[in-house]
């Protein structure tokens, strides 16, 4: 290869999805011989219950042997969350997988925003929305407490950024609810900065157990309480238990939601700040990362390539 001849590079790193991605650093490696390793970002065999993992009967029949070569001869293994270490674990034949969460930058949160401070809540959600994945129990809550005809909710301001506005007109919450569409990264750290409560929820079906979503760890940084609406036994859950900053509802758990929705906007509810989230700034999950890429540079090149 012309481009490593006169550049030279000592280790290859291959994040998937896409999987083609994995079986290209394989074959870079195998003409160079040069170490790789493979940053798992989700699971490459479907979990079976999410619309946009389908794949076509050649991908199903050809991906788990793909799967098991490339990361056969990998020099290390990574993914996001415990979940995703076992099951991945599993899927490849390797019981040797680093974790190595998504994380914040540091920097982004030096000169903080306080809250606005005028009587209202701000409710603050970034990211997107897609089936099984978005504010669903948040929208029905809140209508739900307007049925109910209860006044605190003149204090409610939702602000939503990331995806297509038009769900909360569905819903019939427009007079609480705010959708920007999407947003440039630093105006989306304001609406998170500026929030009262900040909103997390997760995918249905097995990422609702198993991801952790990169806003989290922002979310964190910020400082403002979580509401999760995440269940008991998830990543998400684990990381608060770990590190404090949040309240949990279960997903689908509409009246439980309104019931707290309502002790937030009573000021009957508080959370005190997370502590202890400097293992997921991005300075110490980089650490990590040039750890494990170090030493698959100083081992041995991947051998009997075929």
């Amino acid at each position: 290869m012309a481009w490593h001849d006169s550049a030279g590079f000592d280790a290859i790193y291959a994040s998937g999805w896409p999987w083609t991605a994995f079986l290209i650093a394989r074959e870079v490696s195998r003409r160079t011989g040069k170490p790789y390793v493979l940053d798992y970002r989700d699971q490459w065999a479907p979990s079976g219950d999410m619309a946009w993992e389908s794949v076509s009967p050649a991908q199903a029949r050809e991906n788990p042997a793909l799967e098991r070569l490339a990361a056969r001869d990998a020099a290390a293994v990574i993914t996001v969350t415990q979940a995703l270490v076992d099951s991945i674990g599993r899927d490849c034949g390797r019981d040797d997988l680093h974790l190595i969460t998504n994380g914040f930058e540091s920097k982004d949160f030096a000169g903080d925003v306080a809250p606005v401070g005028d009587g209202l809540l701000r409710i603050s959600y970034t990211g997107v929305w897609r089936p099984g994945y978005g504010l669903q129990d948040l929208y029905a809550a809140v209508a739900l407490l307007k049925m109910q005809g209860y006044a605190e909710l003149e204090r409610l301001r939702v602000r939503a950024a990331g995806f297509a506005p038009g769900p909360a007109a569905e819903a019939g919450v427009t007079d609480w609810v705010t959708e920007f569409g999407p947003v440039p990264h630093g105006q989306a750290l304001t609406l998170m900065k500026q929030a009262d409560l900040l909103y997390l929820p997760v995918p249905t079906g097995y990422y609702a157990t198993a991801s952790l979503p990169g806003k989290l760890f922002e979310y964190l940084a910020c400082g403002r309480p979580i509401l999760a609406v995440v269940p008991e036994r998830s990543e998400v859950a684990r990381v608060l238990d770990e590190v404090g900053g949040g309240v949990r509802c279960e997903p689908g758990d509409v009246q439980g939601l309104a019931r707290m929705l309502l002790g937030w906007l009573r000021g009957e509810a508080s959370v005190a700040p997370p502590s202890g989230i400097e293992r997921y700034s991005r300075a110490a999950t980089a650490k990590h990362l040039a750890q494990v890429l170090t030493a698959a540079a100083d081992g041995q090149a991947p051998e009997s390539l075929p």
